[in-house]
């Protein structure tokens, strides 16, 4: 068991990243730390220090680097993100892993879909509004971003109440996922969308299963890079819909059930 999750680890291990801090004011800490208690010199000790266990840890999966490993808000574990999102808990020593959800039993958070939406929402942040086909409301309430597949049923469907989805004030900032991958005549159909004059016509148009002559240019590139993006998200499937908040929603909504979703996330969020 412990021989196949280190051959699993180890060959995943490539595509790990992590997390890195900034350096906080010199003046700033002396100063805090007079009105520091001795708790909360505890806790900023074991912050700046190397945390218990991760030399042997890192000793045991060599080819994941330093910064992959993260302290777990459980003392003797570690968070592991993977380059497609995935959170791993691995225990100090190497010998065991959890792969689910980490609640906080007094707040009743999911620490671990918080994790998941705040990278997803930084991810997102990411990108250039330009390189997205974007329908927007007369007034905006709540801006989605959609990963979409021209051939995919439900991303049709989806787009045909796009005029419903602006009237309830949901701007949709579409990405391209071509679920078959490159070289697919869904993923010719997105570069030729995406090469169109008219983006959101030509979105339109392709949706409604017009054909569109077929267009290559240099800002092609970009199909991959959206692509590229929503495997970051860890994409199962189109539509997936990524709110403001960086919660996932996969799958198709209704335009009023979509509105009354927006809604209930944004509350959360605050």
């Amino acid at each position: 068991m412990l021989k196949n999750f280190t051959i699993t680890l180890a060959a995943i291990g490539a595509l790990f990243l992590g997390a890195c801090g900034a350096a906080s004011d010199t003046t700033k800490a002396a100063a805090d730390s007079a009105n520091r208690t001795p708790k909360q010199d505890s806790i900023a000790a074991d912050t700046q220090a190397k945390p218990e266990g991760l030399e042997a840890l890192q000793a045991r999966f060599p080819s994941l680097k330093a910064d992959a490993f993260k302290p777990a808000p459980v003392a003797g574990w570690y968070e592991v993100v993977s380059a497609n999102g995935k959170i791993l808990y691995v225990s100090a020593d190497g010998n065991y892993a959890l792969d689910g959800g980490l609640y906080d039993l007094n707040t009743g958070a999911n620490l671990t879909e918080a994790h998941y939406n705040k990278g997803r929402k930084d991810l997102l942040a990411s990108i250039d509004p330009e390189d997205m086909i974007i329908f927007s409301p007369e007034e905006t309430k709540h801006s989605i971003t959609v990963f979409t597949d021209i051939d995919c049923g439900y991303c049709r469907k989806l787009h045909n109440e796009m005029n419903q989805i602006n009237d309830l004030g949901i701007e949709v900032r579409y990405m391209f996922f071509p679920r078959s991958g490159p070289g697919t005549p869904s993923w010719q159909k997105a570069t030729t969308v995406y090469c169109s004059d008219d983006r959101n016509t030509a979105l339109t148009r392709a949706k409604n299963n017009e054909q569109l002559a077929p267009l290559q240019c240099d800002s092609s590139t970009k199909v991959k890079s959206q692509y590229d993006t929503g495997r970051q998200v860890g994409l199962n499937g189109t539509p997936a819909i990524v709110t403001s908040s960086g919660e996932l929603i996969a799958g198709y909504l209704p335009a009023k059930s979509l509105l009354t979703r927006l809604d209930r996330s944004a509350n959360l969020a605050k």
